[in-house]
Formats: structure tokens, C-alpha cells, sequence
């Protein structure tokens, strides 16, 4: 059969045609909505980049960390100040009613510092104050009387430190040691419960009588030394979280200006940076992991009250409010905006979605964490799992997570972060 060549040159010469005409279109992203938009592109070449659809989320984001973080540390002031006014009380009458009610007082007002310190990557002034603030893994019988110390501590010390003024107390924090510490909610929480019970066993926290501050004429020295340092440590306290909220303010010459004169994407990574770092390398290991192979149930951050639980729970709403663009104040009021989340979804809608079920099931994991923790780290110390390195574990992932999409995003964040 004789092949006819002209029917088979007609679909090549069209072919031909078709692609001569289409190379001669310019090339370049035909979507209007993109940052590198060419109006004079005729064909899309798959070259369209939304950069500036994402720094709009990224101001909107920086505009809401700018109101977050002034609420938090704001919210932890007020709390701070309530604290101060019924330390007053219970040292104006001692009692074992206004010493609880200081207790009660105090576990509140620690609640907004809790969720405000995945704000740590931020590089503000609380860089400089964490450690004056919530320093927690430091030596009790440095500051008073343990049960086999007794007449040990700075309070009994009246040869090389006659007068404890608030600036003594100052002066003496960390000078000769990390551990000793003499400012911050911590040392307020031993001096108003006193050592823990050191039989986790027990289940019990620290049980210290009101007479420790009731004024007898046998030892009014010792214990007038002890109502100053308490009334002096929570009055620093009141002052040094003032100093981190005015920094946040807004309208002022202060820390929030210099961070909203950031760019835009710098902001953004700052905010990523403290994320991961408490997350995942101070909250995960150094609160948690480093008491598990320490083979420590006693090392946590609230060890006198048994409070840890909490914190850690608020810990997590504090990394929730970030990640979801919404944080609930003391007075019941939200301050919301932009969240960490919009931005990931605009990058990578999937890689986002995995990192909002794992907030929401850290969440469920900090709930899950029993009372008292010490008590129960000491069960999974010799079960080998359990609640709290479950938790553990879904931190790390989070923290893995979001450093490798951040890594993607070039927002700048180490895969080597400081342990």
C-alpha cells in the first residue's frame, strides 16, 4: 500500500506552526495576585512567587506578637501586684488563712508568665530579667532553713549580711552561684511553702506554718529578716515585670519600637526562633528530659507548691496563643490577630495542618499530665513511659516540624539550635 506523504506532513507542519507562534509570546507569571507579576507576559512560565502576599501576613503577624506580648507581660504584672497586696496582708496579721490565700495569690499570678515565655526568642529586655524573674533550679538552703539545715541560709546569716534590703537581695542573686538565687516567683514559693516533701512517695508539697512570720520576742530577729525578704522579693518581682510590660507598650520610646522597626521577615523568625527553643529545648529537655536521665523526680520548676503541672500546661496555651493568633487575658478579653499558622498555611497548606494536630494534641498531652508531678516522674522513672515523656516526645516532634518548614521558608532558623 503506497503511504500518501502529503496527509502525513499536514499534523506536522500544524504542530510546527503552533509552536513557532507560541514561542514568539513573552513569557513570564501572568497572575496578577503574585509579587513578580509581569503585565506584559502573554504565557505563564511557572515563575510566579507570592512574597509580598506573605509579608502582609508576616506585618499583620508581627502586629499581633507587638499586642500579645505587652498583654502577657501586662496581665503578669497586674497578677504580680495582687500577689504584692496580700503578701502585705498576711505580714500585717500572720495567719494560716492569709498564708494560704498568698498561696492561692501566688499560683494565679503565675499563670501569664507561664504562657509568655515562648516569647523569649523576641531578644527584649526579658533576656537580661528571665533569670531574676522565674529562676527556678537553685538551692533553698542558700536563702533559710531546710528540715536537715537548720539555722542555714542568708536569713540566719546576720555577721556577713546584717541588713537584707531589697538591693541586698539584688546584689546577692547568682553573685557566687547559678543556683543561688535570692529574686523571683520561685524563691517566693519557697519562702511561702517551704521545702517539698523530699519522699515523693508521699505526694506532698512543701508545709510551712504561718509562725515562721509571727513575731515572738525569742527569735523576732530571724523571722523579721525572713517577712523582709519575703516583702522585699515580691516587691522586686512587681518592679522587674513592670519594666518587661513597658517595654512592650505602645506609643513609647521603648523595645516594642526597635521590634517593629524589624522587617518583616526578621520579626517573623524571631518569633519562630523563641517558639522552638522553649518549646522544644527548654520546656522538652531542660525541664523535662534533663530530669528523666538525671534519674531526678525533684528537679522541676515549681518543686515546692507541686505546681509544675500547671505550669507546664500554660506553657502550652502560651505556644497555642502564638501558634492560633489568639490569646485569652486575665480580664477575660482575647487580644488576636494574625497567627504563626496563616503564614505556614500560605507556605505549605499540608505541613501546617500536621503541625495544628500536633498543638492540639501537646494540649491534650499537658492535660494528661498528672498531680503531683514529681510523684508521678518518679513512676515513669521506673516504668520507662508514661504521660509526661509521651509529652515530651510530642514536643520534639512539633519542634523538628517547624524548624525544618521554617528551614524550607528561609526564615533563617538553625536546624542546630542551643540545647
Amino acid at each position: 500500500m503506497k503511504m500518501n506523504l502529503a496527509l502525513f506532513r499536514l499534523p506536522v507542519l500544524l504542530l510546527l506552526t503552533s509552536l513557532s507562534f507560541g514561542s514568539c509570546k513573552k513569557k513570564g507569571c501572568t497572575d496578577p495576585s503574585a509579587s513578580n507579576y509581569n503585565d506584559a507576559a502573554e504565557m505563564d512560565d511557572g515563575s510566579c512567587e507570592y512574597e509580598a502576599i506573605t509579608n502582609q501576613l508576616k506585618g499583620e503577624f508581627q502586629d499581633f506578637y507587638d499586642d500579645m506580648a505587652f498583654a502577657m507581660y501586662q496581665d503578669a504584672y497586674n497578677e504580680a501586684l495582687n500577689l504584692q497586696l496580700t503578701v502585705d496582708a498576711f505580714l500585717d496579721a500572720p495567719s494560716a488563712a492569709l498564708l494560704q490565700s498568698c498561696r492561692d495569690q501566688w499560683v494565679l499570678a503565675h499563670i501569664p508568665y507561664s504562657q509568655s515565655e515562648i516569647l523569649t526568642g523576641a531578644f527584649g529586655p526579658i533576656e537580661s530579667l528571665k533569670h531574676s524573674i522565674n529562676g527556678w533550679d537553685f538551692a533553698p538552703a542558700y536563702l533559710d532553713y531546710l528540715s536537715d539545715s537548720l539555722g542555714s541560709g542568708i536569713i540566719y546569716d546576720t555577721n556577713e549580711i546584717p541588713k537584707l534590703t531589697a538591693q541586698k537581695l539584688v546584689d546577692l542573686h547568682q553573685r557566687d552561684h547559678p543556683r543561688y538565687m535570692t529574686l523571683g516567683y520561685h524563691v517566693t514559693e519557697f519562702l511561702l511553702w517551704g521545702e517539698d516533701d523530699r519522699n515523693v512517695v508521699n505526694q506532698a508539697s512543701g508545709d510551712r506554718s504561718f509562725q515562721d512570720y509571727v513575731l515572738t520576742e525569742s527569735d523576732s530577729l530571724i523571722k523579721t529578716r525572713r517577712r523582709e525578704m519575703l516583702r522585699s522579693v515580691v516587691d522586686r518581682l512587681v518592679i522587674d515585670l513592670k519594666e518587661v510590660a513597658d517595654a512592650w507598650k505602645s506609643g513609647a520610646n521603648n523595645y516594642r519600637k526597635e521590634f517593629a522597626a524589624f522587617s518583616e521577615r526578621k520579626s517573623t523568625r524571631l518569633a519562630i526562633t523563641g517558639l522552638v527553643y522553649f518549646s522544644q529545648y527548654e520546656l522538652g529537655r531542660n525541664r523535662i528530659l534533663e530530669a528523666f536521665n538525671a534519674g531526678l523526680p525533684n528537679m522541676e520548676e515549681s518543686t515546692f507548691s507541686d505546681n509544675t503541672h500547671r505550669d507546664i500546661y500554660y506553657n502550652v496555651m502560651g505556644m497555642k496563643s502564638l501558634l492560633n493568633g489568639k490569646y485569652g487575658r486575665t480580664d477575660s478579653s482575647y487580644v488576636e490577630g494574625t497567627s504563626l499558622l496563616e503564614i505556614f498555611e500560605e507556605f505549605d497548606e499540608e505541613e501546617a495542618a500536621i503541625i495544628k494536630v500536633l498543638i492540639s494534641d501537646i494540649e491534650e498531652g499537658a492535660k494528661a499530665i498528672p498531680d503531683p508531678y514529681d510523684y508521678n516522674l518518679s513512676l515513669e522513672l521506673q516504668g520507662g513511659v508514661g504521660p509526661i515523656s509521651e509529652f515530651q516526645e510530642l514536643l520534639e516532634k512539633l519542634g523538628d516540624r517547624i524548624t525544618e518548614l521554617a528551614t524550607q521558608m528561609d526564615m533563617g532558623i538553625k536546624k542546630d539550635l542551643p540545647q
